[in-house]
């Protein structure tokens, strides 16, 4: 392992350890006063938001999204326990069936989500837009006998809302007259003319489910 605590760790490495930042390999398009990624990263909004707009709301580009996204409603899917805790080498396992317990408890939470089929195409919407995500509001409600948190409900968050600080952290954008919704130290300033509310926090990051199609690094 190399030697930790060197000149060059303290220099050039960021919160979460890397050695090279992905910030350090863009050329201008970055915030430095809030420390995040500009809005420019996204070559449709740099154009013009009305351009992104129109290819947003094409009837041609439309069907192929839904050509591509549809058959995630009608894949069979489930919940898997993990492979890595389950000992193969042990035909007796002790733990086999609280796994399993667990296993159909999760997969029975998962189910009791509202319109789990459009959750499902919203979230795969990122095949095109490159991001997308849900807001979700958690609920208790009883499931196998128990008190469960199950989502009450949900909504989608267009994906030019999703943006990233330095550190990797999500933001979602919001509208610049309601900052006395938040505590201060969850808001940022953004150079596309919003704020951002920073999901740092756990209790605030699990209220959004975010998904990223395909990573690139900084061209």
């Amino acid at each position: 392992m190399p030697r930790a605590n060197t000149p060059i760790d303290a220099q050039a490495t960021d919160a979460r350890g890397f050695l090279i930042p992905p910030v350090r390999s863009f050329s201008a398009l970055y915030n430095l006063f809030s420390r995040t990624y500009s809005y420019r990263w996204d070559e449709a909004v740099r154009a013009g938001r009305q351009n992104a707009q129109a290819m947003r709301r094409d009837a041609y580009l439309a069907a192929l999204e839904q050509e591509r996204v549809l058959p995630l409603t009608r894949w069979p899917w489930e919940v898997e326990a993990d492979p890595d805790d389950i000992d193969l080498s042990n035909p007796k396992d002790p733990y086999s069936e609280d796994r399993e317990h667990v296993r159909r408890l999760l997969q029975a939470l998962c189910r009791r989500t509202p319109s789990l089929s459009q959750l499902l195409t919203a979230l795969g919407s990122a095949v095109f837009f490159g991001r997308s995500g849900a807001q979700l509001a958690w609920t208790q409600d009883a499931v196998a006998g128990e008190p469960r948190w199950v989502v009450r409900a949900w909504e989608p968050v267009h994906g030019d809302a999703i943006q990233y600080d330095w550190d990797g952290n999500p933001g979602i954008t919001i509208r610049p007259g309601d900052t006395a919704a938040f505590p201060p130290d969850d808001l940022k300033l953004w150079d596309g003319g919003t704020l951002l509310a920073m999901l740092r926090r756990p209790h605030l990051r699990r209220r959004f489910i975010l998904h990223a199609h395909k990573r690139e690094a900084a061209d």
